[in-house]
């Protein structure tokens, strides 16, 4: 490769690479002239020592890189075009630390079609030898083929998200929280006068929803004084706070399976929260009451972000966490949210030969009422698409987006125009939905020695079992509620803390070795820990599993 003398519009770019022989180091300096994508490799005695990807970039784009680096919600787009079938349509391309989107409008300028990849190690970028093109693999969908002049830009944007996402001193959750709060507040009027609501506790849904049907936005940002009908008692914060709390009870407890929310299976110990069908509900509620219930989760945030802490007391499913912040549901989703699942266990674990039925790319769907379900086409001409090995995980992704999505999808909506009211849409982007779960419901009180004293352990050495919990030990509170929620799939443990959660705490060997991540089981709440060879080792699959949440999740 030669180097060129006139480099005034690039961005010369240095590798720097230590190559450790014995116990001497040595420095590589590679200077690249052109702007572009470079694979290097450092060889010795045709032996290959290193392999490094590169991106150069020019000064006018490295600048641009910059600006994209301060900016942490879906404001700068890059013109792309999606290749299909020789055919190339135009899109914009987004990134901020927690998703890359690709978004496509119609004429006049509202998107229609949207594709969202989480920036983490299984989201791949793959530089095609022909300029401008390039793929983003998830390895869940189908790869996703583009072509934009700005590619080396997008690249180099998103590995540094990516990159910054794993930096101990990179985006952590208080970042984004204070970044978060700062917008919000930046971006309402901020008239904090007194605005009363009278409320029937006994119909406290009902009668709020009356009470606050003219609110304006800047009458959603003002302080609530609230009276229950025919009590005594004097608002200073306790009132309204208990207001709050029973209205977030009465719609995402999930208690009615013909309420607003529920849960999967009525004996899910873990309780996550879902919207329900039109048909699950009976008619008893329409639509306006998740327009409603969006409302009062946006007023907690703004008031949170004011200083006056309320937080939102549900369990939501990470399906329906996901959506809010815009990303695309997978079948992992229903590892979760519905891990009881054995339709889609079976499938997933076994030979679709061996199954003994003939499926088809279809759902059955039953209406309450018969016993004879309806049948709904998960894609174009679903009832004469067989599902085969090769395409079964693509038919599981389209089963969870239909059950956790399309058959709520006029409830969620609904939702979003509700909390999109209060709140902007494009700061969640920022979050992933185990953040936005500390955001909305707030980081509860863990106690590691709690957490000790009813941990079940079983066949786990004696040296890593003393490893787990001397890194337990040394977690900040977000990363313990990070990993509880990482075994339970909520972070949020029973009043009684760990001694009343069932199924108990238990702590596994995975009979695997090395570098290989933990995981777990969310509906036994069983972690499943590796055997490695030192506590450094062990710190760093440990910590990486909690950082990247739902990646290390199997099926129970």
């Amino acid at each position: 490769m030669q180097d060129s003398d006139d480099t005034s519009s690039v961005n010369v770019t240095c590798i720097v690479s230590k190559l450790f022989n014995n116990e001497e180091g040595y420095e590589i300096l590679v200077k690249l002239a052109e702007p572009g994508y470079y694979h290097c490799s450092v060889k010795h005695m045709d032996k290959t020592l290193k392999t490094i990807n590169a991106i150069v970039l020019t000064d006018k784009d490295t600048k641009r890189m910059e600006k994209n680096r301060k900016v942490l919600v879906f404001q700068i787009g890059y013109h792309c075009k999606k290749i299909k079938d020789k055919k190339k349509k135009d899109a914009r391309c987004f990134i901020s630390p927690t998703m890359l989107q690709v978004r496509r409008y119609n004429f006049f300028g509202i998107t229609i079609k949207k594709y969202t990849f989480k920036v983490c190690r299984s989201t791949q970028f793959i530089m095609d030898s022909s300029p401008e093109i390039f793929t983003i693999d998830d390895g869940i969908i189908p790869p996703l083929k583009l072509t934009s002049p700005d590619r080396e830009l997008i690249a180099a944007v998103y590995h540094y998200f990516m990159e910054k996402k794993f930096d101990e001193c990179g985006f952590s959750f208080q970042d984004k929280r204070a970044y978060f709060q700062s917008k919000l507040t930046t971006n309402n009027n901020n008239d904090r006068s007194r605005i009363d609501i009278n409320v029937a506790r006994s119909q406290v849904v009902e009668s709020a929803m009356e009470a606050t049907k003219n609110f304006s936005k800047n009458d959603w940002g003002k302080n609530f004084f609230v009276k229950f009908d025919e009590e005594e008692g004097i608002d200073c914060n306790g009132v309204s706070r208990e207001f709050i709390n029973c209205l977030c009870d009465a719609i995402f407890s999930g208690r009615r399976p013909d309420g607003l929310f529920r849960a999967f299976k009525e004996d899910d110990m873990q309780s996550l929260v879902h919207p329900t069908t039109d048909k699950e509900r009976n008619g008893l509620y329409d639509l306006r009451y998740y327009h409603f219930a969006g409302l009062i989760v946006g007023k907690c945030l703004y008031e949170t972000a004011m200083g006056n802490t309320l937080l939102v007391r549900a369990k939501f499913t990470r399906s329906f966490l996901a959506q809010i912040i815009g990303l695309r549901l997978t079948w992992k989703y229903f590892e979760t949210d519905d891990p009881h699942n054995g339709k889609v266990r079976y499938i997933k674990e076994c030979s679709i030969s061996d199954l003994g039925m003939d499926l088809t790319f279809t759902e059955e769907e039953y209406d309450g009422s018969s016993k004879n379900p309806r049948l709904v086409e998960l894609v174009p001409n679903g009832t004469k698409k067989p599902v085969t090995e090769s395409n079964k995980m693509y038919y599981l992704n389209k089963l969870a987006q239909y059950r956790l999505c399309s058959r709520v999808s006029k409830e969620i909506d609904e939702f979003m125009k509700g909390l999109n009211f209060i709140v902007p849409a494009e700061l969640f982007g920022i979050f992933d939905e185990n953040e936005l779960e500390l955001l909305m419901c707030g980081l509860q009180e863990l106690s590691v020695q709690d957490l000790r004293s009813n941990a079940v352990v079983r066949g786990v050495s004696g040296q890593t079992i003393e490893w787990f919990w001397t890194s337990v030990n040394q977690l900040s509170q977000e990363e313990l509620a990070r990993l509880v929620q990482f075994v339970t799939g909520s972070s949020q443990v029973p009043i009684g803390g760990f001694a009343e959660l069932q199924p108990n705490f238990t702590i596994l060997c995975s009979g695997e070795s090395g570098n290989r991540l933990p995981y777990a089981h969310t509906c036994f709440n069983h972690l499943c820990l590796p055997e490695c060879e030192s506590y450094e080792q062990f710190n760093n699959v440990l910590m990486t599993a909690i950082r990247e949440g739902a990646e290390g999740l199997l099926m129970a």
